[in-house]
């Protein structure tokens, strides 16, 4: 009798860690719902809504978490010559804007200066097509940004692996430069 209760303790205990690492899997396939939430307007929407706010260029756009609900955060260098991020909710509607007002007189090389896009011979979408063709994927943001001198997209890509991936783009050739992987 006392082996018949023995195989049923030891089957539920089995259970019970299959089920417990499961859910451990999953957590950390998913991020553990560290990621911001996905919006659900499209982003060509966000974009257009934000460049509908300020005037001029989308630079960057990336989702978001503000107060709780998912939006797109859109980088945009204004007719004004300044950066602004806009943000616009899953309705299309801008519900937060910021300038960015940083003169940039630190002496350095001039990486956090402003980028014109215009210096870009890789558009922003041909720059996220090259990061999805290394990581298949959904692009979580990308911007673009001065690295050494050197003009790149920034690509984030949450890949179908489930892990984070930055991949850095040549503005001008539209290479992979760098591919970096949160095994987190």
């Amino acid at each position: 009798m006392s082996t018949k209760i023995n195989r049923i303790l030891i089957g539920a205990a089995a259970t019970v860690g299959v089920l417990a690492g499961a859910a451990g899997i999953t957590a950390a396939v998913t991020g553990g719902g560290d990621a911001d939430p996905a919006p659900t307007l499209a982003r060509e929407e966000a974009e257009a809504a934000a460049v509908a706010e300020v005037p001029g260029t989308v630079v960057g756009i990336e989702a978001d978490d503000e107060g709780g609900r998912a939006v797109w955060s859109v980088d945009v260098e204004g007719e004004d010559g300044r950066r602004h991020e806009v943000d616009v909710d899953d309705r299309g509607d801008v519900v937060g804007r910021d300038v960015d007002d940083d003169d940039d007189d630190d002496g350095d090389d001039g990486d956090d200066a402003p980028v014109d896009p215009a210096e870009a011979t890789v558009t922003q979408a041909d720059a996220e097509a090259a990061a999805l063709a290394e990581v298949p994927g959904t692009v979580r943001s990308s911007h673009l940004e001065r690295e050494d001198g050197r003009l790149e997209w920034d690509v984030d890509v949450t890949g179908d692996d489930g892990r984070q991936h930055d991949l850095q783009i040549d503005a001008e050739t539209g290479a992979v430069l760098e591919h970096d992987t949160d095994d987190d």
